[in-house]
């Protein structure tokens, strides 16, 4: 259903280097889907170039809440987001962006180099309209809850466009080293300030509201679920040593 989480991940905090970085336990949480993803959305699969212009929808979730930033380390030109609603312009424009529009805006945005789209339905034909000759589209995503859309191959040939997807579960499976290394580099830009983590908090037995948050469509970037340490202590390890499960956040 639109709205709801694609997919959640029981994440170690130990496995990410934690007492390296200083980072609370929630963001330690977060980092390692949706900033790594950015990472290699834009490095690994659209292969980026210095200046090129990038769009990106839902602009106030989780990812997108990482590609603005991502894009200006990776050395992009123009970062322009999309978000489903006025209410969250203002949010996006906290990440990076030159400029936060809505989708419904998309048809005056002009073209761009890379397109990334977690919505689905039309907003991914309009992707594919917005892409320069040479431009990436790459699909991560259907948070619409919309039909798959049929792309043709015939027009990719004639216009020279490409169409990309990407799942992190499934690339971590094939390349753990590459995602390793995704996820070290992630770590290091969130500890650096050069990428934002939003991050809100609930305890596990408050999943079934986690849920409710999710699908009401009205939440911006990451949602983590709280587990009590198994053990007594009130050193960074014994936090450290801590589940947490993060949420993705539905497009915004």
């Amino acid at each position: 259903m639109a709205g709801t989480p694609r997919w959640w991940l029981p994440l170690p905090i130990s496995s990410v280097p934690f007492d390296e970085t200083r980072l609370s336990p929630a963001v330690a949480a977060a980092v390692p889907s949706n900033s790594t993803t950015a990472f290699l959305v834009l490095d690994r699969v659209a292969r980026i170039e210095p200046g090129e212009s990038v769009l990106v929808h839902a602009a106030a979730g989780g990812v997108g809440s990482q590609l603005g930033r991502a894009a200006r380390l990776l050395g992009a030109g123009r970062v322009v987001g999309t978000v489903g609603s006025p209410a969250k312009k203002e949010i996006a424009g906290q990440f990076g962006y030159d400029e936060v529009i809505l989708r419904e805006e998309l048809a005056a945005a002009g073209e761009f180099d890379i397109v990334v789209d977690m919505v689905g339905g039309a907003t991914r034909r309009a992707s594919l309209d917005r892409l320069a000759p040479m431009g990436r589209l790459v699909v991560m995503g259907n948070a619409s809850g919309a039909a798959d859309v049929g792309l043709s191959a015939n027009e990719l040939w004639f216009s020279n466009k490409t169409v990309s997807g990407f799942n992190l579960a499934a690339f971590a499976a094939a390349h753990p080293v590459e995602t390793g290394a995704a996820l070290r580099r992630a770590v290091t830009a969130v500890t650096a300030g050069e990428l934002t983590v939003q991050v809100a908090t609930l305890a596990l037995a408050r999943a079934a509201e986690a849920h409710r948050r999710i699908e009401s469509g009205a939440t911006t970037g990451k949602l983590v679920l709280e587990i009590a340490p198994s053990r007594p202590g009130p050193g960074r390890r014994a936090v450290a040593d801590q589940f947490a499960m993060a949420a993705n956040m539905p497009a915004s």
